[in-house]
Formats: C-alpha cells, structure tokens, sequence
C-alpha cells in the first residue's frame, strides 16, 4: 500500500516522500490511514533546525485517521472506526504520514460520536497540560502561574481554569500574551514591564503562586518559577531542558528547602498508559478520554490557538513560520485526506 510522509532531510529541510506499507499488519499492529495529524511545535522544531545533511527523521507524535485493518481477530472492531492514536514510546514518530503502521502497545482510542477528528488532534496538548496538574499535591493548586504561552502553555492554562484554579501566564511575545487572554487567562505578564516574579507576587497579593509550570524549555526560566512559588507550593518542570543556562545551584536548594517547595518532573511519558483504576493513578488514557470531553464541549477553545490547516506541501513553510516564531502560526494541522 502507497503512502506520503513528512521527512526532515536536512537542517531546515523538509520532504515529502512516497514509501510503501503492507497490506496486511502483524498481530501487534494496525494499520491506520491518517486523516490528520498535528504539529507539536516544541518537541519537533529543534530536530528539524539541527538536523544533519543527510538525515531520514520522520517526525510527529500525534494522528487521528481510520482504522483499515487489524493483526488481531479480536481487535477487528476497531476497523472502520476513527481513532486517536497516542504510540507507545518505543513507537513515537513518523506520525506526520497519509498512512501509519500503528504498534498496539500504543493507544489507539475510537473518538466519541461528533468529534471531529481534526479537533481530536489537540488531545496530546490537553493530555501534557494534565500532567503537571496530575502529579501535583492537591493543597497547592489554588494558583497556577505558566512559563511560555504557546500551544502546550495555552493549553495548561485551561486545564486550570477548568478546575478552578487562578490562572497567570508570562510570555515576551505580545500576540500569545493576546492569545492566552482571550482563552480567559486571569492574568497575563509581559516580562518586559519589570521583574516577572514581582509581577506574579502583585497578582497573589504577595503569596506567589501554588504551581509553576515551566513550558518554555528554557533552563534560565526555571530560577523565576521557584521565585514566584508561594511557600510550600510546587514546580513542574514540564518543558523540559532545551535550552542551558548557568544557576547559582546554592540558590536554588536554600529556596528550595527553607520554603518547604517541590520540583517534580512534568513529562507525559512517565504517567501510566493504561487506566488501573485500583491504584487511583492518573493514565494517558483517562486524560486523553478527559481531552476528548473537553474539545467536544469547549471547555477546550481552540479558536484562538488553531490557526492553521495544511495540505503537506506546505509543512515546510509552517516548520519554518514556527520556528521563526510568526505571530500568526501556533497551531498547524496537517491534513492528509
């Protein structure tokens, strides 16, 4: 069977490229034909700016197509039905395809009747942006206060504002700060109106906020959400650490220990996939079910972040409208019908 998928070829160099898949998967695969997937900004751009000549990386992590076939008889139910598909780690990639062979240690979740399966693709966004919020104790979430408003940032936001937290957000670029008010942020920062951590100190009436979130990816952040943290609150380090920087580390554990705080780590990959309903975990899959709920209903807005949809011949202009960090692109759909 013939099939188109993004490859990065190169540093900022994108192809599209014909491969070919058999008909018939193997007992642990499916076989899906995508219908569309989504760019996930902060995860993909840095292999698409650094890549070496030469390079066959096939990116993306997130699709939504139909099921065409199944290696299992008692997975033929599935066939015919649109599904989420959230691949196992082992089988994270190449999600950015007109046709994808689907190893089922992943997820692949039918969607609920009047979903639309271009909106099912901003599931991942809302399944990341639970994680801090999953980890966290419940006594420090009152107030959350998110580094970087882009898509995952956003998204974060309004998982709190949802559950009834006071949202913050901080971003240097004024069309995202505009983006993260209209999806009904209470407070949103411009770090070039005075230091951020007063700031958020003004907006808690002194306190600081319950739960940071880091999703910039930028190391340097991480020094201003354990400022901005109220005594005894918590610190997600969702973003990760893209970008290095040099910390006073003595700072950090006397703040750290004499303010009672608690850095966790916010990476999706660590929750359960799976539901175990006896041992009362969060799992990717009760979020991503919560993710589906939420964008069928609205609590989940994407009107301001969802900008584009995309034919795959543009992939290359949206990577680089991203990375160039346009004002008009957040979040690209690639449509692959």
């Amino acid at each position: 069977m013939n099939g188109r998928r993004i490859v990065i070829d190169g540093p900022r160099s994108i192809a599209v490229e014909s491969f070919e898949l058999p008909d018939s998967p193997a007992a642990d695969e499916i076989l899906v034909r995508v219908h569309y997937s989504l760019i996930s900004p902060g995860t993909e751009l840095g292999g698409y700016a650094n890549a070496r000549p030469g390079s066959h990386i096939c990116p993306g992590y997130t699709a939504v197509g139909g099921v065409l076939a199944v290696g299992k008889e008692d997975e033929e139910g599935l066939v015919g039905k649109l599904v989420y598909l959230f691949p196992e780690r082992s089988d994270s990639r190449a999600c950015h395809a007109s046709l994808r062979m689907f190893k089922t240690g992943g997820l692949a979740l039918p969607l609920p009747e009047g979903l639309g399966a271009d909106t099912a693709c901003f599931a991942r966004m809302v399944n990341i942006a639970l994680t801090p919020y999953c980890n966290a104790a419940p006594k420090t979430q009152e107030t959350v206060f998110v580094q970087g408003l882009g898509l995952v940032g956003t998204t974060i936001g309004q998982v709190g504002r949802i559950r009834g937290l006071r949202t913050i957000g901080v971003d240097p670029d004024a069309a995202r700060r505009e983006r993260a008010r209209q999806l009904g942020f209470d407070a949103v920062l411009d770090p070039e109106k005075g230091d951020v951590v007063e700031q958020v100190r003004g907006v808690t009436e002194g306190r600081g906020a319950d739960l940071a979130v880091n999703a910039t990816g930028h190391t340097a952040a991480f020094m201003d959400a354990i400022r901005a943290t109220a005594d005894g609150g918590e610190i997600s380090t969702l973003g990760g650490a893209r970008h290095p920087a040099d910390l006073d580390a003595q700072r950090i554990f006397s703040e750290i220990h004499s303010r009672h705080l608690v850095v966790r780590g916010g990476w999706e990959l660590q929750l359960p996939l799976r539901g175990m309903p006896a041992l009362h975990v969060s799992s990717t899959e009760q979020n991503l079910k919560t993710a589906f709920r939420w964008l069928q209903n609205g609590a989940v807005a994407l009107g301001p972040v969802w900008t584009h949809t995309i034919p795959p011949e543009r992939f290359q202009d949206a990577y680089d409208a991203l990375l160039e960090r346009d004002p008009d692109y957040l979040g690209v759909v690639v449509d692959w019908r």
